[in-house]
């Protein structure tokens, strides 16, 4: 049986990092290690892992905030095990997950090869929804036309993750599509277990994604890098769907954001002039009107806007009659 270190990064979320390192402990997978990476903050979780007395347990800290991709990295490099699973101090993983993934990546002779699993959601009525995956094969075929999994979902041989030198360090978000990429482009696989075994669980504290600035910074760093590799080598149409996935999911975070009264009216625009610009579109009096109302997914699409645009004239005229 081969080790598995499991790798939590957590900043100044004591009470969510407790609950991912107890969830990993109840794994039925026995051969593992627990890597909690505390990155700049000193939330007490030390003190935690201390009095669990278990010696499957680490903790290590970086002294400054460093970022997702470092505390990762670090988690990386002090880990012992043969195989290396994230686990974001928000999500959690049924019981067996790292068994069946182990199973799975077993039956690989490859070196080159990603194990991933599929994920659950809550709907209303407090019952779970199951996403199973379908992709399976060469990396690039999928994640080049923006196919997108959590890195929590993964399980990695150490040595094929240090092999591209692991997540990149010099992008503030979209770190783990960065890593699809680099995988993709170095000629991984992947295959997976057809189950849903990941969840989030639900809190108050602000997601990575919600820091406006940070966000949209690590957008523009992420599409300065790969938007020419993924239109050399698969084309533009590719990469017009990596770069709708980034558009429709920070547009309706900013959305959320603005409604529930966290942004102004002002800080909104300012926010999509920016998200625009990065992605080389004008900036228009339709598109605020769009995304104002919640109808991210029909922008920056210019097909879709005159469609729009068109029934909506279509349906000003029929009332004027």
């Amino acid at each position: 049986m081969a080790l598995v270190s499991v790798i939590i990064p957590t900043r100044n979320r004591s009470s969510l990092a407790k609950g991912a390192v107890d969830n990993v402990l109840k794994q039925t997978y026995s051969d593992i290690e627990i890597i909690v990476v505390e990155d700049g903050s000193k939330s007490g979780i030390e003190d935690y892992l201390k009095d669990l007395n278990d010696k499957r347990v680490r903790y290590y800290a970086h002294e400054r905030r460093k970022g997702l991709s470092a505390s990762r990295n670090s988690g990386t490099r002090i880990a012992n095990g043969k195989y290396i699973a994230f686990m974001d101090d928000d999500e959690r993983w049924l019981e067996n997950k790292i068994n069946l993934q182990c199973e799975l990546i077993e039956y690989y002779d490859e070196n080159n090869v990603m194990i991933y699993c599929g994920n659950l959601k809550m709907n209303n009525n407090g019952l779970f929804n199951e996403f199973i995956p379908s992709a399976k094969g060469k990396m690039i075929k999928y994640f080049f036309n923006g196919y997108c999994i959590g890195s929590s979902c993964m399980l990695i041989s150490r040595e094929n993750l240090l092999s591209i030198g692991g997540h990149s360090e010099n992008i503030s978000s979209c770190i783990d599509h960065d890593l699809w990429l680099k995988l993709s482009i170095d000629g991984f696989i992947m295959d997976y277990v057809p189950r849903g075994l990941v969840y989030s669980v639900k809190h108050n504290n602000l997601r990575m994604m919600e820091n406006i600035e940070e966000r949209l910074r690590g957008i523009k760093e992420f599409f300065n890098k790969w938007k020419h590799i993924v239109k050399n080598i698969t084309g533009s149409e590719s990469w017009n769907k990596i770069e709708n996935i980034y558009h429709v999911q920070t547009s309706q975070m900013l959305f959320d954001r603005f409604e529930k009264g966290y942004i102004s009216r002002k800080g909104f625009r300012a926010a999509v002039r920016n998200l625009l610009k990065i992605q080389e579109e004008k900036y228009n009096w339709f598109d605020v009107w769009l995304l104002m109302h919640g109808k991210s997914h029909l922008t920056p699409n210019k097909e879709s806007k005159k469609k729009l645009g068109k029934s909506l004239i279509k349906y000003l005229m029929v009332g004027t009659k």
